[in-house]
């Protein structure tokens, strides 16, 4: 029998045999921030931590800490939000909602895995509704830091692979090993 012929099944085999990759979407609407968070305070929103800190030198600039919560969106001016997930599972990309008031490049967005910055992106318009897209390099990252001299915050979409797990009842997922 040909070698070819064998081959076919082989290839099938190892497509039942490996597990299914999916993706899975954690939306923070940020209508749920506490009308009393101070500056450095955490708080949750769908099992992800967040907080407001001072800008930094990557920001437009240094130490300020001013925000402001608004029913569906957070002002920052200036302002920094850190979105933490060293917890959850393997980020595959980051969808960020904004609009900015202060100009071209003012408003940025970065994703860090430690200190290291995996990926970056400023805002391209203004007064207008921008949605950003960052992907981490090398696939791995453990939060996002998003800073503005004066700009909203609408919505924060944090994409995740997946693995199907064949032993749990209905399918269940489990987090992708780093």
């Amino acid at each position: 029998m040909n070698s070819k012929c064998y081959l076919i099944p082989f290839a099938a085999l190892l497509l039942f045999a490996l597990p299914a990759l999916a993706e899975v979407t954690t939306l923070l609407t940020l209508d749920g921030v506490p009308p009393d968070v101070v500056c450095g305070e955490l708080w949750q929103e769908n099992q992800v931590d967040l907080k407001f800190v001072p800008t930094t030198d990557e920001d437009c600039t240094i130490g300020g800490c001013f925000f402001g919560i608004g029913p569906d969106h957070v002002w920052l001016y200036p302002c920094r939000l850190v979105v933490d997930f060293v917890e959850t599972y393997n980020v595959s990309r980051v969808e960020i909602n904004l609009t900015d008031w202060c100009g071209i490049g003012c408003k940025n967005a970065f994703l860090y895995d430690g200190a290291a910055t995996v990926a970056a992106v400023s805002n391209t318009t203004v007064a207008s509704l921008q949605a950003v897209i960052l992907v981490p390099a090398g696939g791995v990252c453990d939060r996002i830091g998003i800073s503005s001299c004066e700009g909203q915050i609408h919505e924060i979409r944090i994409v995740a692979d997946i693995v199907l797990d064949e032993n749990s009842a209905w399918g269940s997922i489990k987090a992708l090993n780093r």
